[in-house]
Protein backbone atom coordinates (compact mmCIF):
# COMPACT_ATOMS: atom_id res chain seq x y z
CA UNK A 1 0.00 0.00 0.00
CA UNK A 2 1.33 3.31 -1.07
CA UNK A 3 2.92 5.78 2.21
CA UNK A 4 0.68 8.47 3.18
CA UNK A 5 1.73 11.07 2.44
CA UNK A 6 2.74 13.81 5.46
CA UNK A 7 -0.22 15.25 6.62
CA UNK A 8 -0.48 19.14 7.40
CA UNK A 9 -3.52 20.84 9.82
CA UNK A 10 -6.03 19.60 7.30
CA UNK A 11 -4.63 16.42 7.10
CA UNK A 12 -5.60 12.77 7.04
CA UNK A 13 -7.94 11.65 9.38
CA UNK A 14 -7.77 7.86 10.45
CA UNK A 15 -11.91 7.55 9.72
CA UNK A 16 -11.90 9.92 6.29
CA UNK A 17 -10.45 9.30 3.03
CA UNK A 18 -7.83 11.55 1.48
CA UNK A 19 -9.69 11.57 -1.50
CA UNK A 20 -14.06 11.71 -2.35
CA UNK A 21 -14.50 10.95 -5.32
CA UNK A 22 -17.78 12.11 -7.02
CA UNK A 23 -19.05 10.36 -10.07
CA UNK A 24 -23.02 11.17 -11.12
CA UNK A 25 -24.60 8.81 -13.38
CA UNK A 26 -28.18 9.24 -14.67
CA UNK A 27 -28.65 5.71 -16.61
CA UNK A 28 -27.64 2.19 -15.95
CA UNK A 29 -26.28 1.96 -19.97
CA UNK A 30 -23.38 3.99 -19.02
CA UNK A 31 -19.85 1.97 -18.37
CA UNK A 32 -19.70 3.26 -14.43
CA UNK A 33 -17.72 -0.08 -13.91
CA UNK A 34 -14.89 1.56 -15.87
CA UNK A 35 -14.78 4.98 -14.21
CA UNK A 36 -14.94 3.34 -11.19
CA UNK A 37 -12.34 0.42 -12.22
CA UNK A 38 -9.71 3.54 -13.24
CA UNK A 39 -10.29 5.24 -9.74
CA UNK A 40 -9.36 1.78 -7.94
CA UNK A 41 -6.34 2.26 -10.22
CA UNK A 42 -5.09 5.33 -9.73
CA UNK A 43 -2.79 4.56 -7.09
CA UNK A 44 -4.30 5.27 -3.97
CA UNK A 45 -6.15 2.29 -2.09
CA UNK A 46 -9.13 2.45 0.23
CA UNK A 47 -9.42 3.97 2.85
CA UNK A 48 -7.00 6.85 1.07
CA UNK A 49 -9.45 7.39 -1.25
CA UNK A 50 -13.18 6.68 -1.98
CA UNK A 51 -15.69 7.11 -4.79
CA UNK A 52 -19.53 8.27 -4.48
CA UNK A 53 -21.70 7.07 -7.10
CA UNK A 54 -25.09 9.67 -7.22
CA UNK A 55 -27.60 7.47 -9.04
CA UNK A 56 -29.10 10.55 -10.71
CA UNK A 57 -33.26 9.87 -11.05
CA UNK A 58 -32.30 6.09 -11.09
CA UNK A 59 -32.70 3.20 -8.93
CA UNK A 60 -29.24 2.19 -7.05
CA UNK A 61 -29.72 -1.28 -7.74
CA UNK A 62 -29.36 -1.20 -11.49
CA UNK A 63 -25.48 0.74 -10.80
CA UNK A 64 -24.80 -1.87 -8.42
CA UNK A 65 -25.09 -4.70 -10.79
CA UNK A 66 -22.88 -3.00 -12.83
CA UNK A 67 -20.21 -2.81 -9.93
CA UNK A 68 -20.31 -5.87 -9.04
CA UNK A 69 -17.70 -7.77 -10.37
CA UNK A 70 -15.44 -4.70 -8.78
CA UNK A 71 -17.20 -5.20 -5.35
CA UNK A 72 -16.83 -8.63 -5.05
CA UNK A 73 -13.04 -7.89 -4.26
CA UNK A 74 -13.00 -7.48 -0.72
CA UNK A 75 -10.67 -4.99 -0.42
CA UNK A 76 -12.84 -3.24 -2.35
CA UNK A 77 -16.32 -3.63 -0.85
CA UNK A 78 -16.30 -0.24 0.63
CA UNK A 79 -14.43 1.63 -1.47
CA UNK A 80 -17.24 2.53 -3.22
CA UNK A 81 -21.23 3.90 -2.05
CA UNK A 82 -24.11 4.41 -3.89
CA UNK A 83 -26.56 7.39 -3.25
CA UNK A 84 -29.50 8.04 -5.29
CA UNK A 85 -31.06 12.04 -6.12
CA UNK A 86 -33.98 12.05 -7.50
CA UNK A 87 -35.14 15.54 -8.69
CA UNK A 88 -36.73 15.25 -11.96
CA UNK A 89 -34.32 17.24 -13.77
CA UNK A 90 -31.56 16.29 -16.50
CA UNK A 91 -28.99 18.41 -15.00
CA UNK A 92 -25.50 16.93 -13.81
CA UNK A 93 -25.27 19.98 -11.10
CA UNK A 94 -27.46 18.27 -8.78
CA UNK A 95 -25.97 15.05 -8.43
CA UNK A 96 -21.96 16.37 -8.38
CA UNK A 97 -23.57 18.94 -5.32
CA UNK A 98 -24.93 16.18 -3.77
CA UNK A 99 -22.28 14.18 -3.91
CA UNK A 100 -20.14 17.10 -2.49
CA UNK A 101 -22.48 17.59 0.28
CA UNK A 102 -21.61 14.07 1.41
CA UNK A 103 -17.55 14.21 0.90
CA UNK A 104 -15.60 14.07 4.09
CA UNK A 105 -12.21 13.97 2.88
CA UNK A 106 -9.69 16.74 2.22
CA UNK A 107 -9.92 16.81 -1.17
CA UNK A 108 -13.04 16.82 -3.56
CA UNK A 109 -12.64 15.26 -7.10
CA UNK A 110 -15.66 15.19 -9.44
CA UNK A 111 -15.58 12.34 -12.68
CA UNK A 112 -17.99 12.22 -15.49
CA UNK A 113 -19.42 8.46 -15.61
CA UNK A 114 -17.95 7.67 -19.22
CA UNK A 115 -14.79 8.65 -18.26
CA UNK A 116 -11.64 7.51 -16.47
CA UNK A 117 -7.91 8.57 -15.23
CA UNK A 118 -4.60 7.25 -15.62
CA UNK A 119 -3.06 4.45 -13.40
CA UNK A 120 -1.40 6.36 -10.61
CA UNK A 121 -3.10 9.35 -10.62
CA UNK A 122 -4.79 9.98 -8.03
CA UNK A 123 -1.65 9.31 -5.53
CA UNK A 124 0.15 11.80 -8.18
CA UNK A 125 -2.29 14.74 -7.46
CA UNK A 126 -1.97 14.20 -4.17
CA UNK A 127 1.16 14.21 -3.74
CA UNK A 128 1.35 17.42 -5.72
CA UNK A 129 -1.39 18.92 -3.50
CA UNK A 130 0.63 17.70 -0.29
CA UNK A 131 3.52 18.85 -1.20
CA UNK A 132 2.79 22.72 -1.92
CA UNK A 133 -0.56 22.89 0.02
CA UNK A 134 -2.60 23.47 -3.14
CA UNK A 135 -6.40 24.54 -2.94
CA UNK A 136 -6.98 22.94 -6.61
CA UNK A 137 -4.75 20.95 -8.24
CA UNK A 138 -5.87 21.04 -12.09
CA UNK A 139 -6.17 17.43 -14.16
CA UNK A 140 -4.02 17.13 -17.23
CA UNK A 141 -6.86 16.45 -19.79
CA UNK A 142 -6.72 13.88 -22.81
CA UNK A 143 -9.29 13.03 -24.73
CA UNK A 144 -9.76 9.96 -26.93
CA UNK A 145 -10.46 11.26 -30.24
CA UNK A 146 -7.90 14.58 -29.93
CA UNK A 147 -5.43 14.03 -27.91
CA UNK A 148 -4.28 16.34 -25.35
CA UNK A 149 -6.13 19.44 -24.61
CA UNK A 150 -3.71 22.35 -24.24
CA UNK A 151 -5.60 24.43 -21.49
CA UNK A 152 -4.56 26.05 -19.08
CA UNK A 153 -2.38 27.19 -21.59
CA UNK A 154 0.08 27.83 -18.52
CA UNK A 155 3.77 29.60 -19.23
CA UNK A 156 7.09 27.69 -19.98
CA UNK A 157 7.87 26.82 -16.86
CA UNK A 158 5.20 27.96 -14.52
CA UNK A 159 2.75 24.63 -14.09
CA UNK A 160 2.91 25.75 -10.31
CA UNK A 161 1.14 28.23 -8.50
CA UNK A 162 -0.52 29.36 -11.61
CA UNK A 163 -1.91 33.15 -11.98
CA UNK A 164 -5.35 32.80 -13.38
CA UNK A 165 -4.65 35.51 -15.73
CA UNK A 166 -1.38 35.07 -17.49
CA UNK A 167 -1.73 31.42 -17.73
CA UNK A 168 -5.03 31.19 -18.35
CA UNK A 169 -7.37 29.50 -16.15
CA UNK A 170 -10.18 30.39 -17.26
CA UNK A 171 -10.47 28.55 -20.02
CA UNK A 172 -10.19 25.40 -18.05
CA UNK A 173 -14.06 25.29 -17.67
CA UNK A 174 -14.47 21.75 -16.23
CA UNK A 175 -12.88 21.81 -12.67
CA UNK A 176 -11.49 18.36 -12.87
CA UNK A 177 -8.88 17.41 -10.79
CA UNK A 178 -8.47 18.04 -6.96
CA UNK A 179 -10.39 20.69 -4.94
CA UNK A 180 -9.48 21.35 -1.19
CA UNK A 181 -13.41 20.38 0.36
CA UNK A 182 -11.84 23.25 2.67
CA UNK A 183 -11.65 25.62 -0.11
CA UNK A 184 -15.03 24.65 -1.34
CA UNK A 185 -16.39 25.74 1.97
CA UNK A 186 -14.86 28.67 2.17
CA UNK A 187 -15.63 29.89 -1.31
CA UNK A 188 -19.25 28.87 -1.32
CA UNK A 189 -18.87 26.82 -4.45
CA UNK A 190 -21.60 24.79 -6.00
CA UNK A 191 -22.32 23.87 -9.31
CA UNK A 192 -25.00 25.72 -10.38
CA UNK A 193 -28.57 23.74 -10.88
CA UNK A 194 -31.70 24.61 -13.09
CA UNK A 195 -28.95 24.82 -16.30
CA UNK A 196 -28.74 21.91 -18.69
CA UNK A 197 -25.23 22.83 -19.65
CA UNK A 198 -22.45 25.25 -18.74
CA UNK A 199 -23.52 24.76 -14.54
CA UNK A 200 -19.70 24.24 -13.95
CA UNK A 201 -18.60 27.63 -15.40
CA UNK A 202 -19.11 29.84 -12.04
CA UNK A 203 -17.86 26.81 -9.81
CA UNK A 204 -14.42 27.38 -11.50
CA UNK A 205 -14.62 30.70 -12.33
CA UNK A 206 -15.07 31.65 -8.29
CA UNK A 207 -12.28 28.96 -7.65
CA UNK A 208 -9.72 30.17 -10.13
CA UNK A 209 -10.20 33.87 -8.87
CA UNK A 210 -11.13 32.99 -5.50
CA UNK A 211 -7.00 33.54 -4.39
CA UNK A 212 -6.35 30.67 -3.49
CA UNK A 213 -3.15 28.82 -4.62
CA UNK A 214 -4.09 26.40 -8.21
CA UNK A 215 -1.21 23.70 -9.19
CA UNK A 216 -0.95 22.13 -12.39
CA UNK A 217 -0.10 18.42 -12.38
CA UNK A 218 1.64 18.66 -16.36
CA UNK A 219 3.52 15.73 -15.69
CA UNK A 220 1.14 13.07 -13.88
CA UNK A 221 -1.56 10.83 -15.34
CA UNK A 222 -4.29 12.28 -17.63
CA UNK A 223 -8.28 12.46 -16.94
CA UNK A 224 -9.74 10.76 -20.02
CA UNK A 225 -12.50 11.71 -21.68
CA UNK A 226 -14.52 8.77 -23.35
CA UNK A 227 -16.59 9.85 -26.50
CA UNK A 228 -18.40 6.63 -26.61
CA UNK A 229 -21.68 7.64 -25.48
CA UNK A 230 -24.02 8.93 -27.33
CA UNK A 231 -26.66 10.38 -24.92
CA UNK A 232 -24.40 13.42 -23.17
CA UNK A 233 -26.69 15.48 -20.91
CA UNK A 234 -24.51 18.44 -22.66
CA UNK A 235 -24.26 17.40 -26.19
CA UNK A 236 -28.14 17.82 -26.66
CA UNK A 237 -29.01 20.76 -28.69
CA UNK A 238 -30.90 23.63 -27.11
CA UNK A 239 -32.20 26.58 -28.31
CA UNK A 240 -29.93 30.16 -27.91
CA UNK A 241 -31.44 31.55 -24.77
CA UNK A 242 -30.76 27.85 -22.90
CA UNK A 243 -27.90 27.39 -24.75
CA UNK A 244 -26.15 30.45 -23.27
CA UNK A 245 -28.32 30.79 -19.99
CA UNK A 246 -24.86 29.92 -18.12
CA UNK A 247 -22.91 33.08 -19.25
CA UNK A 248 -25.99 35.56 -18.44
CA UNK A 249 -26.71 33.96 -15.24
CA UNK A 250 -22.79 34.51 -14.84
CA UNK A 251 -22.42 38.48 -15.75
CA UNK A 252 -25.67 39.20 -13.92
CA UNK A 253 -25.05 37.38 -10.71
CA UNK A 254 -23.94 38.58 -7.17
CA UNK A 255 -20.36 37.43 -7.54
CA UNK A 256 -19.22 38.25 -10.87
CA UNK A 257 -19.79 42.34 -10.78
CA UNK A 258 -17.91 42.10 -7.27
CA UNK A 259 -14.46 41.27 -9.51
CA UNK A 260 -12.09 43.50 -10.54
CA UNK A 261 -12.01 45.01 -14.43
CA UNK A 262 -9.45 42.31 -15.64
CA UNK A 263 -11.05 39.55 -13.91
CA UNK A 264 -14.47 40.23 -15.89
CA UNK A 265 -12.86 41.06 -19.28
CA UNK A 266 -10.92 37.89 -19.23
CA UNK A 267 -14.26 35.69 -18.35
CA UNK A 268 -16.00 37.93 -20.81
CA UNK A 269 -13.52 37.44 -23.49
CA UNK A 270 -13.57 33.60 -22.71
CA UNK A 271 -17.31 33.13 -23.15
CA UNK A 272 -17.26 35.24 -26.28
CA UNK A 273 -14.25 33.31 -28.07
CA UNK A 274 -15.13 29.79 -26.51
CA UNK A 275 -18.80 29.56 -26.75
CA UNK A 276 -20.58 32.62 -28.73
CA UNK A 277 -18.06 32.57 -31.75
CA UNK A 278 -18.04 28.68 -32.58
CA UNK A 279 -21.86 29.06 -31.89
CA UNK A 280 -22.04 30.95 -35.22
CA UNK A 281 -20.69 28.38 -37.04
CA UNK A 282 -22.73 25.71 -35.83
CA UNK A 283 -25.92 27.39 -36.49
CA UNK A 284 -24.85 28.20 -40.08
CA UNK A 285 -24.33 24.53 -40.49
CA UNK A 286 -27.36 23.13 -39.46
CA UNK A 287 -29.52 26.38 -41.04
CA UNK A 288 -30.37 27.30 -37.50
CA UNK A 289 -29.96 31.46 -38.06
CA UNK A 290 -33.15 32.98 -38.60
CA UNK A 291 -34.51 36.82 -37.74
CA UNK A 292 -35.78 35.54 -34.64
CA UNK A 293 -32.18 33.27 -33.86
CA UNK A 294 -30.13 36.58 -35.26
CA UNK A 295 -32.66 39.11 -32.35
CA UNK A 296 -32.14 36.27 -29.01
CA UNK A 297 -28.37 36.19 -30.09
CA UNK A 298 -28.28 39.92 -30.20
CA UNK A 299 -29.78 40.78 -26.57
CA UNK A 300 -27.61 37.87 -24.76
CA UNK A 301 -24.37 39.23 -26.38
CA UNK A 302 -25.20 42.66 -25.65
CA UNK A 303 -25.73 41.42 -21.74
CA UNK A 304 -22.56 39.71 -21.85
CA UNK A 305 -20.07 42.69 -23.31
CA UNK A 306 -22.70 45.10 -21.06
CA UNK A 307 -20.63 43.13 -18.25
CA UNK A 308 -17.35 44.17 -19.26
CA UNK A 309 -16.76 46.06 -22.12
CA UNK A 310 -12.86 45.89 -21.81
CA UNK A 311 -13.29 41.95 -22.69
CA UNK A 312 -13.70 43.36 -26.34
CA UNK A 313 -10.12 44.32 -26.81
CA UNK A 314 -8.39 40.66 -26.36
CA UNK A 315 -10.12 39.00 -29.48
CA UNK A 316 -8.90 38.91 -32.74
CA UNK A 317 -9.54 41.25 -35.61
CA UNK A 318 -11.84 37.96 -36.95
CA UNK A 319 -13.65 37.28 -33.51
CA UNK A 320 -14.49 41.31 -33.20
CA UNK A 321 -15.93 40.88 -36.92
CA UNK A 322 -17.86 38.48 -35.70
CA UNK A 323 -19.41 39.75 -32.35
CA UNK A 324 -20.24 42.71 -34.39
CA UNK A 325 -21.64 41.04 -36.72
CA UNK A 326 -23.93 39.54 -34.62
CA UNK A 327 -24.60 42.27 -32.81
CA UNK A 328 -26.02 44.08 -35.98
CA UNK A 329 -29.28 42.41 -37.23
CA UNK A 330 -28.78 44.09 -41.10
CA UNK A 331 -25.38 42.41 -41.21
CA UNK A 332 -25.07 40.07 -43.69
CA UNK A 333 -25.35 36.45 -42.52
CA UNK A 334 -22.48 36.04 -44.89
CA UNK A 335 -20.41 37.75 -43.39
CA UNK A 336 -20.72 37.24 -39.99
CA UNK A 337 -20.26 33.15 -40.64
CA UNK A 338 -17.00 33.77 -42.63
CA UNK A 339 -15.84 35.70 -39.99
CA UNK A 340 -16.32 33.36 -37.18
CA UNK A 341 -14.38 30.87 -39.59
CA UNK A 342 -11.33 32.79 -39.94
CA UNK A 343 -11.57 33.34 -36.17
CA UNK A 344 -10.56 29.85 -35.81
CA UNK A 345 -7.92 30.03 -39.17
CA UNK A 346 -4.81 30.63 -37.36
CA UNK A 347 -2.59 31.45 -40.26
CA UNK A 348 -4.24 34.36 -40.67
CA UNK A 349 -3.23 37.76 -39.36
CA UNK A 350 -6.77 38.70 -38.71
CA UNK A 351 -7.46 36.05 -36.23
CA UNK A 352 -3.92 36.81 -34.54
CA UNK A 353 -4.24 40.05 -34.60
CA UNK A 354 -6.16 42.71 -32.54
CA UNK A 355 -7.64 45.46 -33.83
CA UNK A 356 -6.41 47.78 -31.67
CA UNK A 357 -2.31 46.88 -31.68
CA UNK A 358 -2.33 48.34 -28.09
CA UNK A 359 -3.89 44.66 -26.95
CA UNK A 360 -2.04 42.51 -28.84
CA UNK A 361 0.25 41.45 -26.26
CA UNK A 362 -2.44 40.97 -23.56
CA UNK A 363 -2.05 37.85 -21.77
CA UNK A 364 -5.09 36.73 -23.21
CA UNK A 365 -4.78 38.13 -26.56
CA UNK A 366 -4.52 35.29 -29.55
CA UNK A 367 -0.80 35.71 -30.26
CA UNK A 368 -0.16 35.10 -26.94
CA UNK A 369 -2.42 31.96 -26.22
CA UNK A 370 -1.87 30.32 -29.70
CA UNK A 371 2.08 30.75 -28.96
CA UNK A 372 1.66 29.19 -25.43
CA UNK A 373 -0.59 26.40 -26.76
CA UNK A 374 1.99 25.84 -29.30
CA UNK A 375 4.72 25.08 -26.81
CA UNK A 376 2.22 23.26 -24.82
CA UNK A 377 1.08 21.02 -27.69
CA UNK A 378 4.98 20.81 -29.04
CA UNK A 379 6.21 19.62 -25.34
CA UNK A 380 3.13 17.03 -25.64
CA UNK A 381 4.51 15.72 -28.77
CA UNK A 382 7.80 14.58 -27.46
CA UNK A 383 6.14 12.98 -24.61
CA UNK A 384 6.23 13.63 -21.29
CA UNK A 385 9.74 14.19 -19.84
CA UNK A 386 11.02 14.17 -22.95
CA UNK A 387 9.98 10.41 -23.65
CA UNK A 388 8.92 9.62 -27.45
CA UNK A 389 5.55 10.14 -28.05
CA UNK A 390 2.96 7.63 -26.74
CA UNK A 391 -0.35 5.87 -28.79
CA UNK A 392 -2.48 7.95 -26.77
CA UNK A 393 -0.93 11.45 -27.00
CA UNK A 394 0.18 11.14 -31.12
CA UNK A 395 -3.26 11.61 -32.89
CA UNK A 396 -3.68 15.04 -31.11
CA UNK A 397 -4.68 17.91 -32.37
CA UNK A 398 -4.86 21.44 -31.74
CA UNK A 399 -7.68 22.27 -30.24
CA UNK A 400 -9.66 25.51 -29.12
CA UNK A 401 -9.41 26.59 -25.45
CA UNK A 402 -12.07 24.57 -23.25
CA UNK A 403 -13.45 23.15 -26.60
CA UNK A 404 -13.25 19.19 -25.23
CA UNK A 405 -14.23 19.34 -21.91
CA UNK A 406 -17.22 18.64 -20.08
CA UNK A 407 -18.75 16.54 -17.33
CA UNK A 408 -21.75 14.66 -16.98
CA UNK A 409 -23.82 12.40 -15.17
Amino acid sequence: MPARPTPHPDGPHPDEPDVDVVIAVHTDARPIERAVGSVLGSGLEPPQIRVTVVCHNIDAASIARRLRPLTEDPALRDAARLIELHDGTRSPAGPFNHGIDHATGRFVSIMGSDDTVDLGTYAAWLAIADAHRSSAVVASLRTMTTGRVPTPAVRPGHALDLDPIRDGLAYRTAPLGLVRRTEIERLGLRLTEGLPTGEDQEFSARLWFGGGRIDYAADAGDYVVHDDQDDRVTLLRYDLATLFRFATHLVEGDWFPRQDDKVRAVLVTKILRVHVVPAITALARSGGWDPAQRHTAKGIVDTIVAAAPRGLASLSAAERAAIDGLRDPTAPLAELTSAAARAREFGRPTSLLTRDPRHLLRPDAPIRWVAASAVMTARDRLGRRGQPMTSSTKHQRHASPGSNERITG
